[in-house]
C-alpha cells in the first residue's frame, strides 16, 4: 500500500527523494544562492527537539539558506508551509521541490540577477516560473490581480511562492484573501502570520474602504 502526500506524492516517490539527500553539498543553492552543506537527518525542529509547528507562521515558512520565505499554494486562498509540504526537510534545490508536487514557482521582488538564476533552474527542473516585482513589498492592485490569475489556473497545479522579505510574502496573502471575498480582519490576521506589517494593513484597510465606496 503507498502512503499518499498532500499534494499526491506517494511514499515510493518521497523515499527516492529522501536518498537524494544522501550527497552532503549544493552548490548555488535555490533558498540561499551559496553552498549548504547538509545531510539525510537534517529535520528542523524546536531547541528543545520537539518538531516545528505544521501551521502557517513565519518559521514553518522560513526556507534554509541565507534568508527567503515560502508558501505552498495548492488553490485559491489555500496555503500550507513550505515545511509541512516537504514533511519538515529545508530542501533547497528546486529539483527536489518538484519531487514533492510543486510544479510553479511564483518569486516575488526578487533582484532581477536573482529571477534570472531562479527562472533558469526552474525551467531547468521543467517547472513553471512567474515574477512580480513587487516594490516596498506591497503590492499593487494589478500585482494583486496577476497573483490569483496564477494560483486560479489549474494548469499551474501546485505553487510554490517565495519571497526574499516576509512582508513581500505576508501582504500578498493578505491582499490575496481579500480579493477573494475574505473579510478584512480575517484577511489581515492570515497575512500577520506570515510577516503583515502594520503599514501593509493601514493599505489594506484603505483600499477596501476604496472598493466600498466604488461598490
Amino acid at each position: 500500500m503507498l502512503l499518499k502526500h498532500p499534494f499526491g506524492v506517494s511514499f515510493a516517490v518521497l523515499s527516492t527523494c529522501v536518498m537524494a539527500l544522501l550527497t552532503p553539498v549544493y552548490a548555488c543553492g535555490w533558498w540561499g544562492d551559496g553552498e549548504m552543506t547538509r545531510h539525510s537527518q537534517e529535520i528542523l525542529s524546536s531547541p528543545n527537539g520537539n518538531p516545528v509547528s505544521t501551521r502557517l507562521n513565519l518559521q514553518t515558512a522560513k526556507l534554509p539558506g541565507r534568508k527567503g520565505y515560502g508558501i505552498a499554494v495548492i488553490g485559491p486562498g489555500q496555503a500550507v508551509p513550505y515545511l509541512q509540504a516537504t514533511y519538515g526537510r529545508p530542501l533547497n534545490r528546486i529539483s527536489e521541490l518538484k519531487t514533492f508536487g510543486f510544479n510553479t514557482v511564483i518569486d516575488l521582488g526578487p533582484s532581477q540577477e536573482t529571477a534570472r538564476k531562479h527562472e533558469a533552474e526552474t525551467r531547468t527542473a521543467g517547472m513553471l516560473y512567474f515574477t512580480i516585482q513587487v516594490n516596498g513589498n506591497t503590492p499593487t492592485s494589478e500585482q494583486v490581480t496577476e497573483f490569483n490569475q496564477i494560483v486560479s489556473n489549474t494548469k499551474n497545479g501546485s505553487v510554490l511562492v517565495y519571497a526574499p522579505q516576509a512582508a513581500s510574502l505576508g501582504a500578498m496573502w493578505a491582499f490575496h484573501r481579500f480579493s477573494l471575498g475574505g473579510p478584512i480582519a480575517f484577511s489581515i490576521s492570515q497575512g500577520r502570520l506570515l510577516g503583515l506589517t502594520s503599514k501593509q494593513e493601514a493599505e489594506l484597510y484603505m483600499r477596501a474602504s476604496a472598493k466600498k465606496k466604488m461598490d
